[in-house]
């Protein structure tokens, strides 16, 4: 029952640790045993919990006892499409570069000209690499933070 319900979240969860370990670092830290056992600590616990443990033995018919939960895994399913929405996400929060937005409307007269739409623009991009040059600098803090507790 443990590798249906719980090697798979498990490694999902490690997996998602060591990836914001890496994002956070940026790359310029490696990874010490230290590291490795705090990581692999917060997988576990986030994986191995008793929800998960009754859904294994429930999903392998051993607790309660049920054969018919084995042989339904035999039987042909009708394949399910799910719809895929497309979702758009945005590096920067909604209230960044369209209040300066709102605010340019209010303040040019003609707002489809050539000129504005290029401030507008320039605002825009502006924005975006100011939100990515502070994420850039968060991680950088953090992987400094990392070099520094290894020392």
């Amino acid at each position: 029952p443990l590798d249906v319900a719980l090697f798979k979240p498990f490694s999902t969860a490690y997996s998602t640790e060591l990836s914001n370990f890496m994002y956070n670092c940026q790359g310029i830290s490696s990874i010490t045993k230290r590291d490795f056992y705090r990581l692999f600590h917060r997988a576990w616990h986030t994986a191995f919990t008793k929800s998960n443990i009754e859904v294994g033995f429930e999903a392998t018919g051993l607790s309660p006892l049920d054969a018919e939960v084995v042989l339904k895994r035999f039987k042909s399913k009708e394949v399910e499409r799910s719809s895929s929405s497309e979702s758009t996400t945005s590096v920067l929060s909604a209230s960044d570069w369209r209040k300066i937005e709102r605010l340019l409307r209010q303040v040019v007269e003609d707002v489809h000209n050539s000129r504005s739409r290029q401030l507008s623009q320039t605002i825009h991009t502006i924005a975006i690499q100011k939100q990515l040059l502070q994420h850039e600098n968060e991680r950088l803090r953090k992987a400094l933070i990392n070099e520094k507790k290894r020392r």
